[in-house]
C-alpha cells in the first residue's frame, strides 16, 4: 500500500490525496510536522523533506504532486 506523508494544510498534498480517491488507489496519510526540521522519518523513508512524498510498495519514493497525478 502507499503511503503518503502530508499535511492537511498542504494544497499538493490535498490535489494528491483527492486524485488517489478518485482513483481507488488504497493509500495510508501519513502526517508530517510543519517544520522540516522536524521530518526525520519522511527523510529517512523518502530522502527529502518536502510535502506531499510518497514510498511506493516496491520502496520507490515519489516526491511532490505532478508524478502522482
Amino acid at each position: 500500500m502507499i503511503e503518503l506523508y502530508q499535511a492537511e494544510w498542504c494544497p499538493h498534498s490535498s490535489r494528491v490525496r483527492q486524485r488517489f480517491t478518485e482513483l481507488g488507489v488504497s493509500f495510508v496519510a501519513r502526517p508530517v510536522p510543519a517544520d522540516p526540521l522536524d521530518r526525520e522519518e519522511m527523510r529517512r523513508k523518502t530522502g527529502t523533506d518536502e510535502i506531499p512524498a510518497m514510498l511506493l510498495d516496491d520502496g520507490t519514493a515519489v516526491t511532490g504532486d505532478a508524478d502522482a497525478l
